[in-house]
Protein backbone atom coordinates (compact mmCIF):
# COMPACT_ATOMS: atom_id res chain seq x y z
CA UNK A 1 0.00 0.00 0.00
CA UNK A 2 1.23 3.57 -0.92
CA UNK A 3 0.08 7.30 0.47
CA UNK A 4 -2.96 6.17 -1.96
CA UNK A 5 -3.76 4.03 0.48
CA UNK A 6 -5.22 0.94 -2.47
CA UNK A 7 -3.33 -1.83 -4.14
CA UNK A 8 -3.49 -1.92 -8.43
CA UNK A 9 -6.61 -3.51 -8.69
CA UNK A 10 -8.54 -2.85 -5.47
CA UNK A 11 -8.99 0.16 -3.20
CA UNK A 12 -8.55 -0.58 0.75
CA UNK A 13 -11.50 1.15 2.34
CA UNK A 14 -9.80 -0.26 5.51
CA UNK A 15 -6.65 1.38 5.25
CA UNK A 16 -7.79 4.68 4.03
CA UNK A 17 -10.07 5.09 6.95
CA UNK A 18 -7.29 3.80 9.83
CA UNK A 19 -7.26 6.84 11.34
CA UNK A 20 -10.81 6.16 12.54
CA UNK A 21 -9.62 3.84 14.94
CA UNK A 22 -9.32 6.64 17.77
CA UNK A 23 -11.21 9.40 18.40
CA UNK A 24 -9.71 12.79 19.43
CA UNK A 25 -6.59 12.37 22.28
CA UNK A 26 -7.08 8.45 21.95
CA UNK A 27 -10.62 8.33 23.22
CA UNK A 28 -13.55 6.47 21.14
CA UNK A 29 -17.35 7.70 21.91
CA UNK A 30 -19.48 4.96 21.88
CA UNK A 31 -22.00 6.49 18.94
CA UNK A 32 -18.38 7.39 17.38
CA UNK A 33 -17.27 3.80 17.48
CA UNK A 34 -20.59 2.56 16.37
CA UNK A 35 -20.39 4.51 13.50
CA UNK A 36 -16.97 4.08 12.41
CA UNK A 37 -17.66 -0.27 12.28
CA UNK A 38 -20.01 0.42 9.72
CA UNK A 39 -18.75 3.13 8.18
CA UNK A 40 -15.55 0.69 7.64
CA UNK A 41 -17.27 -2.66 7.45
CA UNK A 42 -17.12 -3.88 3.84
CA UNK A 43 -19.74 -6.88 4.27
CA UNK A 44 -22.31 -4.69 5.48
CA UNK A 45 -25.05 -3.08 3.26
CA UNK A 46 -24.45 -0.16 1.23
CA UNK A 47 -26.96 1.56 3.30
CA UNK A 48 -25.50 0.71 6.55
CA UNK A 49 -22.09 1.93 5.35
CA UNK A 50 -23.60 5.35 3.94
CA UNK A 51 -25.27 5.51 7.62
CA UNK A 52 -22.36 5.00 9.53
CA UNK A 53 -19.87 7.43 7.20
CA UNK A 54 -22.80 9.95 7.80
CA UNK A 55 -22.38 9.66 11.85
CA UNK A 56 -18.90 9.64 11.25
CA UNK A 57 -19.13 13.06 9.36
CA UNK A 58 -21.23 14.77 11.80
CA UNK A 59 -18.62 13.89 14.83
CA UNK A 60 -16.09 16.30 15.91
CA UNK A 61 -12.67 14.69 14.29
CA UNK A 62 -9.87 15.51 12.24
CA UNK A 63 -10.25 16.59 8.37
CA UNK A 64 -8.04 13.65 7.45
CA UNK A 65 -10.94 11.53 9.04
CA UNK A 66 -13.84 12.85 7.62
CA UNK A 67 -12.07 12.83 4.19
CA UNK A 68 -11.78 8.83 4.46
CA UNK A 69 -15.53 8.91 5.80
CA UNK A 70 -16.57 11.21 2.19
CA UNK A 71 -14.38 8.77 0.28
CA UNK A 72 -16.07 5.65 1.44
CA UNK A 73 -19.39 6.98 1.48
CA UNK A 74 -19.27 8.48 -2.08
CA UNK A 75 -18.27 4.66 -2.86
CA UNK A 76 -21.30 3.30 -1.74
CA UNK A 77 -23.31 5.82 -3.12
CA UNK A 78 -21.32 5.24 -6.39
CA UNK A 79 -22.20 1.45 -5.69
CA UNK A 80 -26.18 1.79 -5.46
CA UNK A 81 -25.92 4.21 -8.60
CA UNK A 82 -26.42 6.91 -7.08
CA UNK A 83 -24.36 9.19 -9.04
CA UNK A 84 -25.31 12.71 -8.17
CA UNK A 85 -24.60 11.83 -4.51
CA UNK A 86 -21.69 10.38 -5.28
CA UNK A 87 -19.22 13.05 -6.79
CA UNK A 88 -20.02 15.87 -4.32
CA UNK A 89 -18.75 13.19 -1.68
CA UNK A 90 -15.84 12.59 -3.47
CA UNK A 91 -15.06 16.05 -4.59
CA UNK A 92 -15.24 16.57 -0.54
CA UNK A 93 -12.86 13.94 0.83
CA UNK A 94 -10.22 15.55 -2.11
CA UNK A 95 -10.84 18.91 -0.52
CA UNK A 96 -9.66 17.52 2.29
CA UNK A 97 -7.11 14.80 1.45
CA UNK A 98 -6.39 15.67 -2.64
CA UNK A 99 -4.09 12.18 -2.87
CA UNK A 100 -6.77 9.80 -1.58
CA UNK A 101 -7.07 7.32 -4.02
CA UNK A 102 -10.48 6.02 -3.74
CA UNK A 103 -12.12 9.29 -4.03
CA UNK A 104 -9.48 9.60 -6.87
CA UNK A 105 -10.84 7.17 -8.48
CA UNK A 106 -14.66 7.63 -8.18
CA UNK A 107 -14.66 11.30 -10.00
CA UNK A 108 -12.77 9.69 -12.87
CA UNK A 109 -14.85 7.46 -13.25
CA UNK A 110 -18.01 9.64 -12.72
CA UNK A 111 -16.42 12.57 -14.79
CA UNK A 112 -16.00 10.48 -17.63
CA UNK A 113 -20.22 9.27 -17.40
CA UNK A 114 -20.93 13.18 -17.12
CA UNK A 115 -18.60 13.60 -20.25
CA UNK A 116 -16.29 16.20 -17.97
CA UNK A 117 -13.10 14.90 -20.01
CA UNK A 118 -11.09 17.39 -18.54
CA UNK A 119 -11.11 16.30 -15.02
CA UNK A 120 -11.11 12.39 -15.93
CA UNK A 121 -8.03 12.31 -18.09
CA UNK A 122 -6.01 14.29 -15.11
CA UNK A 123 -7.45 12.00 -12.95
CA UNK A 124 -6.48 8.72 -14.58
CA UNK A 125 -3.42 10.43 -15.61
CA UNK A 126 -3.01 10.76 -11.48
CA UNK A 127 -3.60 6.92 -11.02
CA UNK A 128 -1.68 5.75 -14.05
CA UNK A 129 1.57 7.41 -12.48
CA UNK A 130 1.10 5.14 -9.59
CA UNK A 131 -0.77 2.10 -11.52
CA UNK A 132 0.86 2.38 -15.09
CA UNK A 133 -0.28 -1.59 -16.24
CA UNK A 134 -3.92 -0.95 -15.21
CA UNK A 135 -5.99 -1.82 -18.02
CA UNK A 136 -9.40 -0.29 -16.55
CA UNK A 137 -7.78 2.77 -15.95
CA UNK A 138 -6.07 3.20 -19.28
CA UNK A 139 -8.90 2.02 -21.43
CA UNK A 140 -11.22 4.97 -19.49
CA UNK A 141 -8.26 7.79 -20.07
CA UNK A 142 -8.84 6.35 -23.68
CA UNK A 143 -12.59 6.80 -23.68
CA UNK A 144 -11.69 10.73 -22.38
CA UNK A 145 -9.43 11.38 -25.61
CA UNK A 146 -11.82 9.93 -27.71
CA UNK A 147 -14.72 12.49 -25.71
CA UNK A 148 -12.05 15.14 -26.46
CA UNK A 149 -11.54 14.17 -29.85
CA UNK A 150 -7.71 13.60 -29.81
CA UNK A 151 -8.09 10.06 -31.51
CA UNK A 152 -4.07 9.71 -31.76
CA UNK A 153 -4.11 9.75 -27.72
CA UNK A 154 -7.27 7.84 -27.27
CA UNK A 155 -4.94 5.26 -30.33
CA UNK A 156 -2.10 5.26 -27.59
CA UNK A 157 -3.91 4.08 -24.55
CA UNK A 158 -6.04 1.38 -26.30
CA UNK A 159 -2.60 0.06 -27.64
CA UNK A 160 -1.23 0.06 -24.41
CA UNK A 161 -4.47 -1.44 -22.89
CA UNK A 162 -4.50 -4.14 -25.70
CA UNK A 163 -0.94 -5.25 -25.22
CA UNK A 164 -1.50 -5.39 -21.58
CA UNK A 165 -4.42 -7.85 -22.12
CA UNK A 166 -2.63 -10.41 -23.85
CA UNK A 167 -0.46 -11.00 -20.57
CA UNK A 168 -3.46 -11.34 -18.06
CA UNK A 169 -4.36 -14.44 -16.68
CA UNK A 170 -8.09 -14.04 -17.06
CA UNK A 171 -8.18 -12.81 -20.61
CA UNK A 172 -11.58 -13.36 -21.81
CA UNK A 173 -13.14 -10.52 -19.40
CA UNK A 174 -10.10 -8.32 -20.08
CA UNK A 175 -10.59 -8.54 -23.97
CA UNK A 176 -14.45 -7.70 -23.25
CA UNK A 177 -13.07 -4.01 -21.29
CA UNK A 178 -10.64 -3.32 -24.48
CA UNK A 179 -12.72 -4.90 -27.40
CA UNK A 180 -15.71 -2.54 -26.21
CA UNK A 181 -13.20 0.38 -26.06
CA UNK A 182 -12.25 -0.41 -29.66
CA UNK A 183 -15.32 -0.52 -30.44
CA UNK A 184 -16.25 2.95 -29.00
CA UNK A 185 -12.85 4.29 -31.28
CA UNK A 186 -13.77 2.34 -34.49
CA UNK A 187 -16.82 4.19 -34.41
CA UNK A 188 -16.16 7.40 -33.73
CA UNK A 189 -13.53 7.48 -36.59
CA UNK A 190 -15.92 5.54 -38.67
CA UNK A 191 -14.49 2.16 -38.82
CA UNK A 192 -17.25 -0.06 -38.99
CA UNK A 193 -16.40 -2.89 -40.65
CA UNK A 194 -13.60 -3.22 -38.01
CA UNK A 195 -16.91 -2.90 -35.12
CA UNK A 196 -18.73 -5.24 -36.46
CA UNK A 197 -15.70 -7.68 -36.51
CA UNK A 198 -15.01 -6.81 -32.72
CA UNK A 199 -18.31 -7.62 -31.37
CA UNK A 200 -18.89 -10.74 -33.45
CA UNK A 201 -15.80 -11.72 -31.94
CA UNK A 202 -16.17 -11.07 -28.51
CA UNK A 203 -19.87 -12.17 -28.38
CA UNK A 204 -18.06 -15.76 -29.59
CA UNK A 205 -15.74 -15.48 -27.29
CA UNK A 206 -18.07 -14.63 -24.34
CA UNK A 207 -21.39 -15.62 -25.57
CA UNK A 208 -23.24 -14.59 -22.24
CA UNK A 209 -21.90 -11.58 -21.73
CA UNK A 210 -24.29 -8.85 -21.26
CA UNK A 211 -22.65 -5.98 -21.77
CA UNK A 212 -21.30 -7.91 -25.17
CA UNK A 213 -24.86 -8.26 -26.30
CA UNK A 214 -25.59 -4.84 -25.40
CA UNK A 215 -23.33 -3.30 -27.43
CA UNK A 216 -24.04 -5.53 -30.80
CA UNK A 217 -27.67 -4.75 -30.09
CA UNK A 218 -26.83 -0.60 -29.94
CA UNK A 219 -24.98 -1.21 -32.86
CA UNK A 220 -27.63 -3.22 -35.07
CA UNK A 221 -30.12 -0.53 -33.56
CA UNK A 222 -28.24 3.00 -34.19
CA UNK A 223 -25.23 2.80 -36.96
CA UNK A 224 -25.42 5.65 -39.68
CA UNK A 225 -25.16 3.06 -42.13
CA UNK A 226 -27.84 0.97 -43.07
CA UNK A 227 -25.75 -2.24 -43.81
CA UNK A 228 -25.11 -2.75 -40.29
CA UNK A 229 -28.67 -1.83 -39.12
CA UNK A 230 -31.00 -4.61 -38.22
CA UNK A 231 -34.19 -3.45 -35.75
CA UNK A 232 -35.41 -7.32 -35.22
CA UNK A 233 -32.03 -8.78 -34.41
CA UNK A 234 -31.60 -5.51 -32.56
CA UNK A 235 -34.59 -6.06 -30.20
CA UNK A 236 -33.85 -9.70 -29.66
CA UNK A 237 -30.29 -8.90 -28.66
CA UNK A 238 -31.68 -5.78 -26.38
CA UNK A 239 -34.14 -8.10 -24.69
CA UNK A 240 -30.85 -10.84 -24.27
CA UNK A 241 -29.29 -8.30 -22.52
CA UNK A 242 -32.10 -7.41 -20.11
CA UNK A 243 -32.50 -10.78 -19.43
CA UNK A 244 -29.12 -10.99 -17.80
CA UNK A 245 -28.83 -7.51 -16.01
CA UNK A 246 -32.42 -5.21 -15.48
CA UNK A 247 -30.49 -2.05 -16.25
CA UNK A 248 -31.52 1.76 -17.60
CA UNK A 249 -28.58 1.67 -20.21
CA UNK A 250 -29.88 -1.75 -21.61
CA UNK A 251 -33.42 -0.54 -21.25
CA UNK A 252 -32.51 2.32 -23.15
CA UNK A 253 -30.66 0.42 -26.29
CA UNK A 254 -34.36 -2.01 -26.35
CA UNK A 255 -35.81 1.56 -27.07
CA UNK A 256 -33.56 2.72 -29.41
CA UNK A 257 -33.71 -0.77 -31.48
CA UNK A 258 -37.77 -0.69 -31.06
CA UNK A 259 -37.54 2.68 -32.60
CA UNK A 260 -35.31 1.39 -35.32
CA UNK A 261 -37.90 -1.21 -35.88
CA UNK A 262 -40.84 1.57 -36.69
CA UNK A 263 -42.94 0.38 -33.39
CA UNK A 264 -42.03 3.83 -32.23
CA UNK A 265 -44.86 3.72 -29.12
CA UNK A 266 -43.19 0.79 -27.50
CA UNK A 267 -39.85 2.73 -27.86
CA UNK A 268 -41.44 5.50 -26.10
CA UNK A 269 -42.70 3.30 -23.60
CA UNK A 270 -39.25 1.91 -23.47
CA UNK A 271 -37.50 5.11 -22.56
CA UNK A 272 -39.45 6.28 -20.19
CA UNK A 273 -38.76 3.30 -18.11
CA UNK A 274 -35.35 3.92 -18.59
CA UNK A 275 -35.70 7.34 -17.53
CA UNK A 276 -37.50 6.39 -14.70
CA UNK A 277 -35.18 3.93 -13.11
CA UNK A 278 -31.80 6.37 -14.00
CA UNK A 279 -33.52 9.37 -11.96
CA UNK A 280 -34.22 6.55 -9.37
CA UNK A 281 -30.72 5.95 -8.82
CA UNK A 282 -29.74 9.49 -8.90
CA UNK A 283 -28.15 9.67 -12.07
CA UNK A 284 -29.66 12.92 -13.49
CA UNK A 285 -27.37 13.39 -16.46
CA UNK A 286 -28.20 9.59 -17.93
CA UNK A 287 -31.77 10.88 -17.68
CA UNK A 288 -31.33 13.86 -19.50
CA UNK A 289 -29.28 11.85 -22.39
CA UNK A 290 -32.13 9.56 -22.13
CA UNK A 291 -35.00 11.90 -22.76
CA UNK A 292 -33.28 13.50 -25.56
CA UNK A 293 -33.43 10.10 -27.11
CA UNK A 294 -37.23 9.94 -26.53
CA UNK A 295 -38.13 13.16 -28.03
CA UNK A 296 -36.85 11.40 -30.69
CA UNK A 297 -39.30 8.59 -30.50
CA UNK A 298 -41.87 10.61 -29.79
CA UNK A 299 -41.25 12.34 -33.94
CA UNK A 300 -41.64 8.78 -35.10
CA UNK A 301 -37.56 9.32 -36.01
CA UNK A 302 -34.97 6.38 -34.77
CA UNK A 303 -32.10 7.40 -33.25
CA UNK A 304 -28.66 7.27 -35.57
CA UNK A 305 -24.79 7.20 -34.17
CA UNK A 306 -22.60 8.59 -33.94
CA UNK A 307 -24.05 11.85 -33.49
CA UNK A 308 -24.73 14.68 -30.52
CA UNK A 309 -27.48 12.31 -28.84
CA UNK A 310 -25.53 9.36 -28.87
CA UNK A 311 -22.58 8.68 -25.82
Amino acid sequence: MDKFGFGPRRVGAAIILAALALGPGGVLADDYQTNKAACLAEDNPLDQRIAGCTGVLRSNQTERIHAGAWAIRGDAYLKKGNHDRALPDFNAALRYNPNLGLAIKGRAYLSLDERNYDQAIEDYTTLLSHYPTDIAYLVNRSLAWLGKGDIGKAVDDQKRASDLCEAKPDRKSCHVVVGLSFVRLAKKIGRFDDVEDELKELRQEVPDDSSVLNALAWFRATATEAAYRNGTEAIELAQQAMARRNSPFFRDTLAAALAEAGRFESAVREAETAIRMAEQLGQSAVADRFKDRRDLYRQNQPLRCPSVRCD
